[in-house]
């Protein structure tokens, strides 16, 4: 990680005010991000450089100050600050610092307003490659990527945590869960119109690749548990019947 980052200022070619303030640590590349963010606006910044590249221009960035990159966020406030001070029409919706904090009631009406109705990641899942690139990128957080995001955790207020609380409270995803008799006629509903698996086979191709997955895997093979082994897991498998039919019971005379 660089020592130290750039706090930049996005200019309009047009009119040359300074319409946003922000910090990088790469110019070049946070100049080529903006652009691409405009391609799909979302925020007032978005939108006024998606308005430049309609009239064919782009923002010019100008670096105001190189600092260290353990003290970028009071800089970049001190610019905001000014700017704002002096009168220019800055994009930015917080005071600066982080990004998230400081968010007027105005620009987060704008963010809810936005985000309402929005169902573009919804049922998406990731290749496995991206899962993989995911995984190892989070790995490898240093420290400082890692504190930063245990303060922006701890910095949920006590009613954003209590509202939290309150939705997650009783609710333990299907493990104990007792559905009501609405949920569990519609899902017998969606069983009974599935086409039938008794004396279901697997075609060749799909035999085949089963094999293929399975050959040279000798996790199991030749594996006899013990007695003592056997009990624990049968007396494992008698208390989890139990327990679900005694959660079916009292979700059949709730």
């Amino acid at each position: 990680m660089a020592d130290t980052v750039y706090i930049y200022a996005l200019v309009d070619p047009r009119t040359d005010e300074v319409r946003y303030v922000g910090k990088t640590g790469n110019v070049v590349r946070r100049m080529t991000h903006h652009v691409w963010e405009a391609k799909r606006p979302t925020n007032h910044r978005t939108c006024w450089i998606a308005g430049l590249l309609c009239d064919g221009v782009r923002p010019r960035l100008l670096v105001l100050e190189e600092v260290p990159n353990n003290s970028w966020q009071d800089a970049e406030r001190r610019h905001i600050a000014v700017f704002r001070q002096v009168g220019a029409n800055l994009t930015n919706g917080t005071d600066g610092g982080d990004g998230c904090r400081g968010l007027s009631p105005e620009a987060q009406a704008r963010i809810a307003d936005a985000n309402r109705g929005n169902s573009y990641a919804l049922g998406h899942k990731h290749t496995r490659e991206t899962r993989a690139r995911i995984s190892e990128a989070l790995k490898n957080l240093s420290p400082e990527v890692k504190a930063r995001v245990a303060a922006s955790h701890a910095y949920k207020s006590p009613e954003t945590r209590a509202k939290i609380s309150a939705t997650l409270k009783g609710s333990r995803g299907p493990v104990g869960c007792v559905r009501s008799p609405e949920t569990r006629a519609k899902l017998s509903a969606i069983a009974k119109a599935q086409p039938k698996r008794t004396g279901w086979h697997h075609t060749p191709e799909t035999c085949a690749k089963l094999a293929e997955g399975s050959r040279g895997n000798t996790n199991a093979m030749g594996h006899t548990a013990s007695a003592e082994a056997r009990k624990i897991m049968s007396a494992k498998s008698k208390a989890a019947w139990a327990r679900r039919k005694q959660e079916h019971e009292r979700g059949e005379t709730a």
